[in-house]
């Protein structure tokens, strides 16, 4: 059976930890595997080709330059009149497509992937994955330009696509509501973090925790501080859980600072009097993130809105608790692994993590619960099932095998 070759827009840095990233990241990694049946070829801007080309080393992908890149690839709005007029321009303008098309062409691509928010037009069959709604669902975090362009592109990009793909049923039915995408056109993959799982020695563990100031227990909390992911009521839960339930946790939160963000952290710490309880830790290696999954006595994931929420099949892959939102994609991610409440109740969201973080008993049944969830994401069906949408868009024949996966995947 023949390959097909398939172009995936990489224009993010795989080097810097994030929910589309990782996603890519992943994807890359379990392609790799498949090089039999299909040929991807990275499109990633000046910038980033080497940071590609070192971390798909020996994967047999192919990382090509780039030029045609959106002025807001590194998930920069555009804020001023001008940079709305060039999103706009750009959003809608056809005259480049020819030549991106021909450049494309060039090295036997067959079909495009956009496998995160940007894209651009293209008379190829092109995957599109837009991720999640959320600034239409949580529309008060987005300005009303943010909003404009980004509803533009991703219903565009929707609509030109041969296929839509999600990560969650969730996102699929809000397409459908918001943009009147057709179900049939949405395939539903879920899929795993590519995320390591090592096994590090005790005296190593131990090092990191002092290197890094941490002293156990402590509940972890992996998110950049876009104002989604909900810090400041997790603070204000954790003042409830100091004054009513006689709990004080020490919180350990990873990921990037989202500078114009970081103020209203600041403020939210102080305003709750946590401060001496959080921990924000610089940007961690795979084996300190690896360490704090580990160590933690519990994952906290209050976030508003996600399209999959990676850290917590993180969590279910090291064993770790969760007390999660019951909102978006997140109890259909965790099942019945974790404690859900609601994000924007802090004292029930308090009064959940009290619960697990007290319990052992229900800390272990999550625990052995999440171990069994995880594996309904596994790349190892993800990957294959991305290969049988590959080849239906590039009206290639599929064996049976890939028609039953497609066939599962619009259901």
């Amino acid at each position: 059976m023949a390959s097909v070759c398939v172009s995936i827009h990489a224009a993010l840095d795989p080097r810097v930890a994030g929910g589309v990233q990782t996603n890519i990241v992943s994807l890359v990694a379990s392609l790799s595997g498949l090089n039999e049946q299909i040929r991807p070829v990275l499109l990633a801007p000046d910038s980033v080709t080497d940071a590609w080309r070192h971390h798909t080393a020996g994967n047999k992908i192919g990382v090509v330059r780039w030029s045609h890149v959106f002025p807001w690839y590194r998930n920069a709005p555009p804020q001023s009149l001008r940079e709305r007029l060039v999103a706009r321009a750009m959003c809608l303008r056809q005259r480049p497509m020819r030549q991106r098309d021909r450049e494309l062409r060039a090295f036997g691509a067959q079909v495009m992937h956009f496998p995160y928010q940007v894209a651009f037009d293209t008379a190829l069959p092109s995957i599109y994955e837009p991720w999640d709604l959320q600034h239409i669902r949580l529309p008060n975090l987005y300005s009303d330009s943010e909003r404009a362009w980004r509803t533009a592109m991703y219903k565009r990009a929707c609509e030109r696509a041969s296929m839509v793909v999600t990560a969650t049923a969730a996102t699929k039915r809000d397409l459908i509501e918001c943009f009147g995408i057709p179900a049939n056109k949405i395939a539903v993959i879920p899929r795993d973090s590519a995320f390591p799982h090592e096994v590090t020695a005790p005296e190593r563990r131990a090092a990191i925790l002092h290197e890094l100031g941490i002293t156990p227990p402590f509940a972890l909390y992996p998110a950049m501080t876009f104002a989604h992911k909900n810090h400041a009521k997790l603070f204000e839960a954790m003042a409830l859980l100091r004054e009513r339930h006689g709990l004080s946790i020490k919180l350990v939160c990873s990921g990037r600072r989202v500078v114009e963000n970081w103020p209203g952290i600041e403020e939210a710490m102080s305003r709750t009097g946590v401060r001496d309880q959080v921990s924000f830790v610089r940007y961690l290696s795979q084996g300190e993130l690896a360490t704090l999954l580990e160590e933690a006595h519990l994952l906290i994931f209050p976030s508003l809105f996600e399209g999959l929420g990676l850290p917590l099949l993180e969590a279910m892959q090291y064993g770790l608790p969760i007390a999660a939102s019951a909102t978006s994609c997140i109890p259909e991610v965790t099942g019945d692994a974790a404690a859900l409440f609601d994000p924007f109740d802090s004292e029930d969201m308090a009064a959940c993590i009290a619960r697990v973080w007290s319990d052992a008993t229900l800390r272990a049944e999550l625990r052995k619960r999440g171990f069994i969830r995880r594996k309904e994401f596994s790349w190892d069906r993800a990957a294959p099932t991305f290969v049988a949408v590959y080849r239906s868009v590039a009206g290639m024949s599929l064996s049976q095998e890939d028609a039953a996966r497609l066939e599962i995947a619009l259901r």
